[in-house]
This record gives structure tokens, sequence and C-alpha cells, in this order.
């Protein structure tokens, strides 16, 4: 299935996305986290992370387990991020040898370098912390006394706490007067502006 990666309609699973009609290349994604609309409450427990949940047609997380069996093997996968805010400027990050360890280790996550880009910025910061576990309010695996998932309402790969809070509090129009506990990714749109859209996939890369 052909899909503009830039709107809310994209089906979850596999997806072939093309970069430009002159482009010849095709790119096969597996889709395992989507918000657009706020339908979906993503302030979930240890166990609703780990299954998985929303609406396959909607906003929906498929689930840690899922993420670390697609991503074991020999095989090197990819993570790209998309997000769009509400003024339609468009941000997107790559993690490259993107894996997900499994439940024993807290699905650590891992990869060897990262990549943001925007209109303006092409960078190699770091937007999720690397080789950190997954933390949710009722269980806090992150570098701090104090619970990052709680405090910043989410669910994510926190450490002290974060540069991008993907799985944050959905804030209609974008702007919130409290502090990166929404939809915020620093170094796009900073800690108190919500994105509108995010996806997040994963593509074989070798």
């Amino acid at each position: 299935m052909q899909s503009n990666p830039v709107t809310a309609t994209a089906e979850p699973g596999p997806i072939t996305i093309t970069l430009s009609r002159f482009h010849l290349k095709l790119f096969i994604f597996q889709v395992f986290q989507r918000r657009f609309d706020g339908s979906v409450n993503f302030y979930r427990t240890w166990l609703e992370y780990e299954d998985g949940f929303g609406n396959l047609k909607g906003e929906f997380w498929l689930g840690n387990r899922f993420i670390s069996q697609y991503t074991s093997g020999k095989s090197n996968f990819t993570l790209k991020v998309i997000a769009v805010a509400f003024d339609l400027k468009r941000a997107s990050g790559y993690l490259y040898d993107f894996k997900v360890a499994g439940g024993s280790l807290n699905y650590m996550i891992m990869y060897s370098s990262s990549i943001i880009t925007t209109v303006i910025i092409f960078s190699s910061a770091c937007f999720i912390q690397n080789n950190q576990s997954f933390s949710t309010w009722d269980r806090d695996n992150d570098g701090l006394q104090t619970n990052c998932a709680m405090y910043y309402k989410g669910a994510w790969w926190y450490y002290d706490c974060h540069f991008s809070n993907f799985n944050g509090f959905y804030y209609a129009g974008g702007y919130h007067s409290s502090f990166a506990d929404g939809l915020d990714w620093l170094q796009f749109k900073g800690y108190y502006e919500s994105m509108r859209m995010t996806w997040m996939m994963i593509m074989k890369s070798g």
C-alpha cells in the first residue's frame, strides 16, 4: 500500500512509503505508534504497554513485547519517527541499528547513532536516551529518584528525564503551560508545545 507519511490515514502494520515521485526505491515500515487526535489515553500501566493498546485504525501502541520480538535476531533495523506540529511544520528522527531488548531487561532501547531533520536542522543530537529501560508510572526504571513517567504523564525510555515524550499527554492546540508533560520534542518545538501527530515505525535496513 502506498501512503503519505504526513497524514493520519495510513493503516497500521507494514506500510510502503515513497519519498517522492522521483524516487524509485520503496521503504517498508512497521508502524508501532500513531497519535493524531488524543482519542486514546497513553498514560497506561506496564502491562498495557507490554501488550499494546488502542485502535489499530486510530491511535495505538503496538506493544513492547511485539517491538522486542520484531527487532530481535541478526537483521539490522532503523527506527523512524515523524512528528507534525499544529503549525504543520514537520520533523523526522532516525535511530540506526535499532533494537529493543526483552522484558527481562525492561525493554531496553539500543542503537548505534541518531539523526534529527527539520526544514532548518540536520543534527546527530540524541532524542531518545540510548541503553535505557522503558518506564511507566507503575514500573519506574529511570535514572532519577523521582518517577519521570508519573511526573511527565507518559511512558518512555526516560533517563533524567527526556528529550522527547511521544507518549505524553495530548494537548489539543499544542501549547501548554505545564513543563514537558505533553507530546513534546525538545529539539523541534521545545517543552511547551505538544505535537499534533506522531508516527513511530521500524524499517529493516539489512
